[in-house]
């Protein structure tokens, strides 16, 4: 990547707050052991960055040459991404 634009910057600032999160959810629960708000808080600090991290190398991948012309000449079954692989229990499907 040869430029940085505003759009790449929120997309790490985003990641890195979730990431942030974590040791202040995970000293939480440790101390409250394991009660439901403490591990609820705990599984959002750890879902938070899955979520933010997906879209962001999806749009820094978009921006290196000749990404999208490989991307949509390829099957569905082998581009359906994260949300395919959950579906599927993390094991490689075809819908």
């Amino acid at each position: 990547m040869s430029k940085v634009d505003g759009a790449a910057l929120w997309a790490n600032m985003h990641l890195l707050f979730w990431l942030s999160l974590i040791p202040f959810a995970t000293a939480w629960m440790g101390e409250n052991h394991f009660e439901k708000l403490p591990t609820a808080l705990y599984g959002i600090a750890l879902l938070m960055p899955s979520i933010a991290y997906h879209p962001r190398t999806r749009d820094f991948a978009a921006r290196k040459e000749g990404f999208d012309a490989g991307a949509r000449s390829r099957p569905r079954r082998e581009r359906q991404g994260v949300h395919g692989r959950l579906r599927c229990g993390g094991r490689s499907c075809v819908p």
